[in-house]
């Protein structure tokens, strides 16, 4: 690892040739990030996001234009949820004024060698922010209900021909019959004719549960493909199957979430998107996976549904919540 990577954002690692080489070689993993003492911090967490996203297959090798590359650039940093924004507002991601700064020295580097491919078609495009849903009519009439933290497009040129939308974040589908109806998202696909189902896909998790109906689940790398029908669900991490650890998560439409043995950081990240908190755990506390139903009609009684089972106990603070 190079010193200057220290100084890296998202966008940054993304744009440096070393570092896409490195993690689309062979045998790697998000954990070779933490050898040695070069990357911590906020710099590893960014050169995490962006691993997780180059190993998606968001980045392609060919040949670019500069303006097309920035351009390229910022669609894809607007579409990542930053990890403490506040409620209600949605910003590009900080780093990007620092990175356009440099732009001319990696242009030099990247030419010929790597472009984002961005996953969001023009036309319509729907972003929720921090404790914040949506639900809208598509041109079909098929309903989506978005949830907090996500991001929905689609093109609306042809979308009466194509039914096709991007989505990065959760949302709940309720599809007219009609021609295949396509949810890409940056881990996989789902395909449908007339259905209703959850898509969950966040942080290299992706998540299918069907409620009525038939869906096709398939990877982004097409390795795993699934035929689900209601009461069925899939699970990947970066592509390999995995077990769920959501119980019914299309609840939350309900104003609830349940799960069965979740990692409590998971559950954290959720309580923050839906309350728009930025929660802080004290005392470097090893938390137990955590089983259970949390209510979310109110932060205060989320707060307690997660802390009283893992025998812990919170305080909130304006938008900030210390768990202790």
């Amino acid at each position: 690892m190079k010193d200057i990577y220290k100084t890296y954002n998202f966008e940054a690692f993304l744009l440096d040739d070393a570092f896409l080489t490195t993690v689309k070689s062979p045998g790697f993993s998000l954990s070779d990030l933490e050898d040695g003492d070069i990357l911590s911090g906020e710099a590893l967490e960014e050169a995490r996001r962006a691993a997780a996203f180059i190993l998606a297959g968001n980045v392609k090798n060919h040949n670019i234009d500069t303006a097309a590359l920035w351009s390229k650039i910022e669609k894809e940093t607007a579409s990542i949820p930053a990890t403490k924004a506040p409620a209600k507002v949605i910003r590009l991601h900080s780093g990007i004024k620092w990175a356009m700064g440099i732009a001319a020295a990696f242009i030099l580097i990247f030419a010929a060698t790597t472009l984002v491919n961005s996953v969001w078609s023009p036309g319509a495009e729907i972003i929720t922010a921090m404790g914040e849903t949506d639900e809208l009519t598509l041109p079909d009439g098929s309903i989506v209900t978005l949830n907090a933290d996500s991001k929905l497009a689609y093109d609306k040129n042809t979308f009466a021909s194509d039914r096709k939308l991007n989505l990065n974040g959760e949302a709940y589908f309720s599809v007219q019959k009609g021609s295949r109806f396509t949810v890409v998202t940056p881990q996989g696909q789902v395909e449908v004719l007339g259905t209703t189902f959850n898509v969950f896909v966040r942080d290299g998790i992706f998540e299918v549960e069907c409620t009525s109906g038939k869906v096709k689940v398939t990877s982004q790398s097409g390795e795993v493909s699934k035929i689900l029908t209601p009461g069925q669900s899939i699970a990947l991490n970066l592509g390999i199957e995995s077990v769920s650890t959501f119980s019914e998560r299309n609840l939350w439409r309900n104003k609830k979430l349940e799960y069965k043995a979740a990692n409590a950081a998971d559950v954290i990240k959720d309580l923050e998107r839906q309350f728009g908190y930025e929660i802080e755990i004290k005392g470097n506390k090893n938390l137990e996976p955590y089983s259970g139903e949390i209510p979310l009609q109110n932060g205060d009684e989320a707060l307690k549904s997660f802390t009283w089972p893992l025998r812990l106990n919170y305080t909130i603070k304006g938008e900030k919540v210390e768990i202790y």
